[in-house]
């Protein structure tokens, strides 16, 4: 992986107001740029919850998108990120979350494998249309 062209990509993601996509070929690769990513000082979050509460701090996130996940709430924050608040139901959780993000300190940037993306796609979720700026390894 061209290091220094994902290092690059990565400066432009601190206060993006749509998150950045990095797509991976595959799962190894997926994984390979997981280490990437936090050599680069990204922070693993570990599902939609832990996202969530990191939007309102200030720092550098990721979260790897898997098939195990549920879709349809990935793409509903992806459309909700850029709308300064986002509202979600947390799995474990009776109401509704009401998030500020803080985009001038916050960088955060989903990692999804090829494949993963085409079974977003295939549920009818346009993920590409929604994201910001996107990096394919």
């Amino acid at each position: 992986m061209p290091q220094d062209t994902l290092q690059q990509f990565l400066s432009y993601t601190s206060g993006q107001k749509e998150i950045p996509l990095v797509i991976a070929p595959d799962e190894q690769g997926q994984k390979n740029t997981e280490q990437e990513l936090e050599k680069q000082g990204f922070e693993k979050t570990e599902d939609i919850a832990d996202l969530l509460n990191k939007l309102q701090q200030k720092g550098s996130y990721y979260f790897s998108v898997s098939g195990e996940d549920d879709l349809k709430k990935i793409y509903d924050l992806v459309v909700q990120y850029p709308m300064n608040q986002i509202q979600m139901l947390v799995p474990g959780e009776h109401e509704k979350r009401i998030i500020e993000p803080d985009y001038p300190n916050l960088s955060v940037v989903f990692l999804i494998s090829k494949e993963t993306l085409e079974k977003i796609q295939k549920q009818g979720f346009n993920l590409l249309a929604k994201v910001g700026i996107t990096y394919q390894i």
